[in-house]
């Protein structure tokens, strides 16, 4: 009896590192043997360095889309060899929008083998309900026009010749624009309007957003919904109009009163 008493811790140690072995090598070979549902697919090497919290769908949808950018660019290239994908450090963005509930990701991807650079962005929800709600690609991978530390190339992708798709990716925030604030407040006594909108620069490569205030007075608050949207008003170039006629803040209009 004795003896069996002293092999029970054994035996339970025993146990516990097998199913320790056990589920850390389905975890091992799930990676290995993970199967791309959007087809073929070239890594990214350090993505989860830059996004930890990225589902699994969204990086599939990612590296999938590089591949297809890198197959249209490089038809001769055997792009199964490709394992120097790597984000730029410094070139990532990530932000996070309380009103939309998504999540949204634009980066820079360097491929020494290649001497290519493409700019890429995703955008993904951890919430169901708002799956439908997604506006534009969930990932996209483009070509690279500024930034450029490889010798240019003819770069070709699915939207060449169109410069809004190329700033949709260099600015996601496009995809919440035009954004429009309007309420009454002290009891329908003051009224507040202002719309957030973009313009492009004359040589298509920037946006500048603009705030046109019919009200007066709004430009904090504009700034202050930029940041909800899940953006920082310090990268970008801002234009503030202030259009109201009326002391600030404006008066309901003859309407409401």
């Amino acid at each position: 009896m004795y003896k069996e008493n002293r092999l029970k811790p054994i035996i339970i140690a025993g146990a516990i590192t097998f199913v320790i072995i056990i589920g850390v090598s389905i975890i091992f070979l799930s990676g290995i043997f993970h199967k791309n549902p959007y087809g073929n697919q070239v890594k990214i090497t350090d993505f989860s360095h830059y996004y930890k919290d990225a589902p699994q769908d969204t990086k599939d949808s990612v590296f999938a889309s590089l591949y297809n950018i890198l197959q249209e660019n490089n038809p001769e290239t055997d792009l199964s060899a490709i394992n120097d994908a790597k984000i730029r450090n410094g070139s990532e963005i990530s932000s996070y929008s309380d009103k939309t509930k998504l999540h949204y990701g634009n980066f820079i991807i360097d491929i020494p083998s290649l001497q290519q650079s493409y700019r890429g962005q995703f955008q993904w929800s951890n919430e169901k309900d708002q799956d439908a709600e997604l506006s534009g690609y969930s990932s996209l991978i483009i070509c690279l026009e500024s930034d450029l530390i490889y010798p240019k190339f003819n770069c070709k992708d699915l939207f060449t010749g169109d410069p809004l798709i190329a700033l949709t990716a260099k600015y996601p925030i496009i995809n919440q624009l035009p954004y429009n604030i309007t309420y009454y407040s002290n009891n329908y006594s003051e009224y507040t309007n202002y719309t957030i909108n973009y313009k492009i620069t004359d040589n298509q490569t920037n946006i500048v957003l603009v705030i046109n205030d019919q009200t007066g007075g709004n430009e904090q608050n504009a700034l202050d919904e930029i940041r909800k949207l899940g953006f920082n008003p310090s990268d970008y170039t801002i234009e503030y109009n202030n259009l109201s006629t009326e002391p600030t803040p404006g008066r309901a209009p003859n309407d409401a009163l």
